[in-house]
């Protein structure tokens, strides 16, 4: 008798199970990211010194680029990176896009890293800060020219976060034929000012004004530094992909007591790393979700009844159960298994995570309801309109 038998009985759970298909009706990914990833990594031991090879020549950009999309293409379905010599070794720097999700991948990406690849590259997850140096900068479209040296900027921070006002007369006609463009460039500008992941996390908000300020001006060179002191880190920790990833959000919210469907619809409180996700799915969008999908990773979350926790010490045992599942999951399936985040409902509690590969995953969860005495497990991925799985 399966889990899910033992659970219709009404044996072991009053708790209703909302899950109407289980584990074995999950559809399989043919090419989940973990294998994908091990693929691109055995090519590129192979290959590399092909591109090794055209840096060195200083070859064209479509010819690097080509090369590039070569080795990378196994594991990711657009490849946005960049590489250059940088002393003994080459720079592989793994580009974000602006998209929270690509930063999971691209650093699980270089974890995965062989020995053979590190001994000739430095992989590098988000552009990086160039220093001073931003002031040698210069960009080009079409007949218009910009340095970096010629953008002022004005900061206001406030909570961890900054809004920053630009003027840069030089830059008018592109502002005025092509307001997209404009920002673009400055945004690649503002990466390599004071690193991607830092754009990313820590401004707000970015727009051009069309006179200058009348308060003391920040140059692109300084904005590192202006960074530094209001943030009180580190350069390097700005720029340290792995932080980013630790960096976890606390929410409460208000439940629905009779919510138990596992829709999320009773939660109380919880913790996650990844709040771009949690944005995407209470706002009903799958930008990101359909971002993952697409390198073959699922996001999404188990779900088990609560009605066996009662004590005065309940809510201490809730997080025991959440961490001591997790902690099992971490364990056996490091390469297929990664925790971002976790809450606690009225009814259910809720463990959220990314697949690498979502079939050891299946394979795992039933045996750890069975020995933890849970009558069932349930997975939703974050699409608000997903189904219910349940483990047996």
């Amino acid at each position: 008798m399966g889990l899910f038998d033992k659970f219709k009985t009404g044996k072991k759970s009053g708790l209703v199970n909302p899950g109407t298909k289980t584990f074995k009706d999950y559809p399989h990914c043919e090419s989940p990211f973990r294998q994908r990833v091990e693929l691109c990594w055995k090519q590129f031991v192979k290959e590399e010194s092909v591109l090794r090879g055209l840096i060195d020549a200083k070859a064209g950009p479509d010819q690097i680029s080509e090369e590039l999309h070569k080795l990378l293409s196994p594991a990711f379905a657009r490849t946005y990176a960049e590489v250059g010599r940088n002393g003994d070794k080459y720079d592989l720097i793994l580009n974000l896009e602006g998209d929270w999700a690509k930063l999971f991948s691209r650093a699980y990406f270089k974890s995965k890293a062989p020995k053979e690849v590190l001994e000739h590259w430095n992989i590098i997850v988000g552009r990086q800060s160039n220093g001073q140096a931003i002031d040698n900068f210069k960009i080009v479209m079409e007949e218009d020219s910009v340095c970096a040296s010629d953008i002022s900027l004005w900061t206001d921070w406030e909570n961890g976060c900054v809004r920053i006002s630009v003027y840069c007369e030089e830059m008018r006609p592109i502002i005025e034929g092509n307001i997209n463009a404009a920002y673009n460039l400055l945004y690649i500008l503002l990466d390599q000012t004071v690193g991607e992941l830092a754009e990313m996390k820590y401004i707000a908000d970015l727009r051009f004004i069309d006179q200058p300020l009348d308060r003391p001006v920040v140059s692109l060179k300084d904005l590192m530094d202006n960074f530094v002191s209001n943030l009180k880190m580190t350069k390097e920790l700005l720029l340290d992909a792995d932080r980013y990833i630790d960096l976890y959000s606390a929410y409460r919210m208000n439940p629905d007591p009779g919510s138990k469907d596992g829709t999320r619809g009773d939660i109380i409180s919880g913790s996650t790393c990844f709040l771009p996700l949690m944005n995407d799915y209470y706002g009903d969008r799958s930008n990101i979700m359909d971002s993952l999908q697409e390198d073959g990773i699922l996001a999404g979350f188990l779900f088990y009844p609560l009605d066996t926790v009662e004590s005065d010490s309940r809510g201490t045992q809730i997080l025991d159960l959440r961490d001591a599942i997790t902690s099992e999951l971490e364990q056996a399936l490091p390469d297929s298994f990664m925790f971002v985040g976790g809450a606690t409902g009225v009814n259910l509690g809720y463990i959220d995570f990314i697949a690498w590969d979502f079939r050891d995953i299946l394979d795992k969860v039933p045996g750890i309801a069975e020995k933890h005495g849970l009558s069932w497990i349930s997975f939703r991925s974050f699409k608000r309109d997903s189904e219910s799985y349940t483990a047996v």
